[in-house]
């Protein structure tokens, strides 16, 4: 299997929601020993990603893996015109007048720490991932309480709503991946969804 081919069934297991415009962002780990060449296949999926209004930012590379952000720019930087999210990220350090490359940054520094203190992990990175901000407000506020329901995001509150949700990411992830198993190209669905849109 070529780098292209493994890099289009890694997104569809892990990003099929929001290649098919139902979420803004997904955190991939790529496994560097899977890959010839694992940075070559991040520039290209961002190349050819880039034509359907999604970008990819890694956010940190260590010996074995990079951990890559595939998203929306447009949801995201809609995400941060939310005023109680803009005051939740200021509370957590970044300023209320950055950028979202800025907070992009800010989140990629941070991910950076990791290494050095496993604490240190960025978990406000659930705004940027479209976690709802009272579930990520929650599990940072105390990471034991015992969430309603668990799926994309341990959820603390509208149970409902959050399972709603994690079927449509499931039903998505699923119907992608069957569909390459039929021959369907993943950028082919991606395109579609796209005109769909």
């Amino acid at each position: 299997m070529s780098d292209s081919e493994r890099m289009d069934w890694l997104l569809a297991e892990q990003c099929a929601p929001v290649l098919l415009g139902l979420k803004q962002a997904n955190l991939v780990t790529l496994t560097k020993s899977r890959f010839r060449d694992a940075r070559q296949a991040i520039a290209s999926c961002s190349d050819k990603l880039m034509h359907y209004e999604m970008s990819v930012s890694i956010m940190k590379e260590s010996m074995r893996c990079y951990t890559v952000l595939i998203y929306r720019r447009e949801s995201l930087a809609q995400m941060l015109e939310n005023r109680d999210i803009r005051l939740f990220l200021e509370k957590n350090g970044y300023a209320s007048t950055w950028s979202l490359e800025q907070c992009l940054d800010e989140l990629r520094k941070r991910f950076g720490c990791v290494d050095h203190d496993v604490r240190a992990f960025p978990h406000e990175v659930g705004i940027f991932l479209g976690y709802p901000l009272m579930d990520v407000v929650a599990y940072m506020a105390d990471m034991n309480a015992r969430p309603v329901a668990v799926g994309a995001w341990k959820a603390y509150s509208h149970k409902e709503d959050a399972d709603r949700l994690f079927a449509i990411y499931r039903d998505a992830r699923a119907s992608m991946l069957a569909r390459m198993r039929e021959g369907i190209a993943l950028f082919k669905q991606i395109a579609e969804a796209a005109v769909a849109a």
